[in-house]
């Protein structure tokens, strides 16, 4: 299947792995990582449609926040960054078993080449370091090895032979923020949608508040001029609250 016959749930839903929102972050992040490995093996999705058929528009941007929240396991680390890599011309060969073997290595030798140069990058890594000291080859690195990811990649970047090693994805999470979009009609209505949804409907003020909170997540941002009048159109007219009042379903039955 190529990219451009890829539909867009085949991520979310891929075999038995059920991705939506309704379940835990930790269940998600190991289905998605299950995820990723299969779309480095088929190439369905370039990897950034796929963390927004899991994460919305925020995308990777969420999911590496996520990741870098705490110490992941070293084997995590290095399956993420190999699978979150953007395929080179490798994907046209047929072998992208080989390339992830290769990858996987490299990315553990460069994390042993990064501890070697200075010994101050023991902050990458958390757990027993012991293996650290006697290691000449990613792979003799003890599977209890935790890491940081954010520190780790970090480092990678800062080493020129090693920066190509952090996806571009992870790279841009760390060194900008993300400028915000200006967001159009569409956007603020589905924005206002979520808020209003959510059961406690706010009046207009409040909604420019919380619809602000959901753009901003999203990566846009709007005027408190537009989002208010798109407030009082009348497909909201029965949800808002009165003016210094926040409607409930008590307030909405006098």
């Amino acid at each position: 299947m190529t990219v451009s016959q890829a539909p867009t749930t085949v991520f979310r839903h891929f075999g038995n792995v059920d991705l939506s929102e309704e379940r835990s972050e930790f269940v998600r992040a190991q289905g998605v990582l299950c995820q990723l490995t299969q779309n480095f093996h088929e190439w369905q999705l370039p990897v950034e449609s796929c963390l927004r058929e899991v994460y919305g528009r925020a995308g990777s941007r969420r999911f590496w926040e996520l990741e870098c929240s705490q110490p992941i396991s070293l084997w995590r680390f290095v399956r993420l960054l190999t699978v979150t890599l953007e395929p080179p011309e490798f994907s046209n060969s047929g072998r992208p078993d080989l390339e992830m073997q290769a990858r996987d290595l490299a990315i553990r030798d460069a994390l042993i080449a990064a501890y070697q140069a200075d010994r101050a990058n023991r902050s990458i890594f958390a757990g027993d370091l012991s293996s650290l000291e006697t290691a000449q080859y990613g792979h003799q690195l003890q599977p209890e090895l935790k890491v940081h990811v954010r520190t780790a990649a970090e480092c990678l970047l800062r080493m020129p032979k090693l920066s190509d090693l952090v996806p571009a994805s992870l790279s841009a999470f760390l060194t900008k923020p993300r400028p915000l979009a200006e967001a159009n009609d569409e956007i603020i209505v589905a924005a206002l949608r979520q808020v209003y949804s959510e059961g406690d409907a706010p009046n207009v003020k409040h909604a420019y508040e919380r619809a602000t909170v959901v753009l901003n997540e999203e990566g846009y941002r709007a005027t408190k001029a537009r989002i208010q009048t798109i407030a009082e159109r009348p497909e909201f007219a029965n949800k808002r609250g009165r003016p210094g009042v926040r409607k409930t379903l008590q307030t909405s039955k006098k």
